[in-house]
């Protein structure tokens, strides 16, 4: 079987909310597959309590237990580690925890942490902010909208470098709309990175930090 991730894992939560959904739906095979393929396991969904069981070629296993509505969960794996996936849905904000400690923190605002080296550009609005752990590494990504200028958010991001120059540029501008992509990859090993669009009077865009260890 294939190693999960925090990201696969993450998507198996998504699908969870909806076992009692899926079977209402008649999809409930069409998923199984999804998550086989995510995973490379057999997967087998049983509608009644709210389970998933994911089995390798060797046979090992995960569990997956979900409550009626999805909004907790738990995974456990062969060797009896466990996973715990819990959302909010008032305020929309996910946490996934393992044994040893929070590994995906996710919701409307800064998420707790974010390193202040990195100060988010001026004049955004978050729209979701998160925190993947992997080892000794973090990862943080932030989606914002902009009520300020797109230049300064570009500026203002290019701070975060020191005066690096980007491994990554792409620049495009087409009938009144243009967007960014630009990335930097620090000597300290820490991955910056910056996706902007702007169409009309509307600005979107996420910034994130990865390899982060400070």
């Amino acid at each position: 079987m294939k190693k999960m991730t925090v990201a696969s894992i993450a998507g198996l939560a998504v699908l969870a909310p909806g076992c009692g959904k899926i079977i209402e739906a008649g999809t409930e095979r069409v998923a199984e597959e999804v998550i086989e393929s995510e995973t490379g396991g057999n997967v087998d969904i049983n509608s009644d309590d709210g389970t998933f069981t994911i089995t390798g070629e060797d046979g090992e296993r995960i569990e997956i237990n979900a409550n009626e509505d999805g909004a907790s969960m738990e995974i456990t794996g062969e060797d009896g580690e466990t996973i715990e996936f819990n959302a909010d849905e008032e305020d929309g904000s996910v946490e996934v925890t393992g044994e040893d400690g929070q590994l995906f923190v996710s919701g409307g605002d800064l998420v707790d942490g974010w390193p202040s080296e990195y100060p988010i550009p001026g004049g955004v609005t978050i729209v979701q902010s998160s925190r993947i752990q992997d080892g000794e590494s973090t990862t943080f990504v932030t989606a914002f909208e902009a009520t300020d200028d797109f230049d300064s958010i570009v500026d203002d991001f290019k701070d975060w470098t020191g005066g690096a120059q980007p491994n990554t540029e792409i620049n495009s501008t087409n009938d009144g709309q243009r967007s960014v992509i630009t990335g930097y990859e620090l000597d300290s090993g820490v991955v910056l990175t910056l996706i902007l669009s702007e169409d009309g009077d509307k600005i979107s865009g996420s910034v994130s930090v990865s390899n982060y260890s400070g």
